[in-house]
């Protein structure tokens, strides 16, 4: 049996100390949706297998106890073969 192969995007933005987070949870968003975008557009181009398809728009893995404080997405792609060659 086939499987198809899986890439994971992580999109990672640190809080410093100090700061409150309000700043940083807008760019990881910001960051995260510019990053589902592109994927998006560029799924027949980005590898060998195409197209690339998103399982979802990013899952949020924060990391707010560590220092320092990690906002964190990853977003899981799957690779299909394409059928019409």
């Amino acid at each position: 049996m086939h499987s198809n192969p899986r890439y994971v995007v992580n999109i990672w933005v640190p809080i410093l100390r100090g700061a409150s987070g309000t700043v940083e949870a807008s760019l990881i968003e910001d960051m995260r949706r510019e990053v589902a975008r592109i994927i998006i557009a560029n799924r027949s181009s980005i590898a060998s297998f195409n197209p690339i398809v998103p399982e979802n728009e990013g899952t949020p893995h924060h990391e707010i106890n560590g220092t320092p404080a990690m906002l964190r997405y990853e977003i899981t792609l799957v690779g299909t073969q394409d059928t019409t060659a």
